[in-house]
């Protein structure tokens, strides 16, 4: 399901090939929507390829796939070699759904806030949290426990404020629907840094008060950001972030740099190469050397940097937490 779920746009599309759709009077319509620009309509090699996979073994776990090693080959080739292993994942909107289970398991709270108008994904908890109205509408009942902020829309405030001197009123509003609608159980907060539907870029300053106010109600504000972003880190002390997750090693983030610079700042969580997670010695010798650096003053979570790898053994996993608890220990 690649769209939303929509009524019928009044066309009475009847056939069509590449981007030409045909109505039943043989009008010609161009079809410029999303994917359809790329496969078209009656896409022969698509069609082919789709039939010929489906005439054969379907299912990754019975059988090999050779276009997915062709696929694993072609991202091997085109990132310069650089990566030992490829992990793929279902969806943004898993990502979002676990990221915010995972914080209410660590802060044993209950409740999440979002803003109205976001959109999370399409999954259970994802839908629920996504302030869109279309994305829960008919789609009852919804997960429990989401609070919804107001966003600050400036061009068409709600409010009828003006945003030059409304010092965030939107925040405002939000500690009373805070105090008549939770139950003083929020463990984690999702919000969009810009909002895609309608383009809704906030105030300047905005993400900082809402950093401040996540502080005032308790919550800790980590950021979970893959990739280098070794020269932001400034910046996201300088609006609050408290913690920074996963430390990603083969994109170049450096975790001893980070700790001896920002430390005092910063929390880290993360940062032990899932590359060579399947190489106990390696591992071994990673963690002696990093976990020592990185517990000074505390302020660390032990995990990998990224993805751990399946071809990393049970067995080997069941040694990293004992070892982990020996290292970390404060003498």
């Amino acid at each position: 399901m690649l769209q939303s779920v929509t009524g019928n746009h009044g066309v009475d599309v009847v056939a069509g090939k590449g981007i030409e759709l045909y109505d039943a009077n043989g009008k010609v319509y161009l079809d410029l929507n999303e994917i359809s620009t790329v496969l078209g309509q009656k896409n022969e090699h698509f069609n082919k390829r789709m039939t010929e996979k489906l005439n054969g073994l379907v299912g990754g776990k019975i059988a090999n796939s050779a276009e997915k090693e062709k696929f694993y080959r072609y991202l091997s080739e085109t990132t310069g070699n650089r990566f030992r292993y490829v992990h793929l994942t279902s969806s943004g909107s898993e990502a979002s759904e676990w990221a915010v289970r995972m914080a209410l398991k660590m802060t044993g709270r209950n409740e999440v806030l979002a803003f109205w108008n976001s959109i999370h994904g399409r999954t259970y908890l994802s839908a629920s949290m996504s302030g869109m109205p279309r994305r829960k509408q008919g789609y009852a009942p919804a997960a429990s426990g989401v609070v919804y902020g107001v966003y600050p829309d400036c061009t068409h405030c709600p409010f009828d404020k003006d945003c030059n001197n409304c010092n965030f009123f939107c925040l405002k509003f939000l500690d009373e629907k805070i105090k008549y609608e939770s139950s003083q159980e929020i463990g984690a907060v999702i919000v969009e840094t810009y909002q895609g539907a309608g383009i809704i870029v906030p105030p300047k300053g905005w993400l900082k008060a809402l950093q401040d106010w996540a502080h005032e109600h308790g919550a800790v504000v980590e950021l979970h950001s893959c990739g280098f972003i070794q020269p932001l880190v400034p910046d996201l002390v300088e609006i609050g972030i408290d913690s920074l997750n996963p430390l990603e090693i083969k994109a170049g983030m450096d975790p001893v740099y980070l700790k001896k610079t920002f430390g005092d700042k910063l929390a880290f969580h993360g940062g032990i190469n899932a590359q060579i997670m399947d190489q106990p010695d390696l591992v071994r010798a990673e963690m002696e050397r990093l976990i020592p650096l990185l517990k000074e003053g505390g302020g660390y979570v032990f995990a990998s940097d990224h993805s751990i790898p399946n071809s990393v053994l049970h067995k080997t996993r069941k040694t990293w937490k004992p070892r982990n608890r020996r290292i970390h220990t404060f003498l």
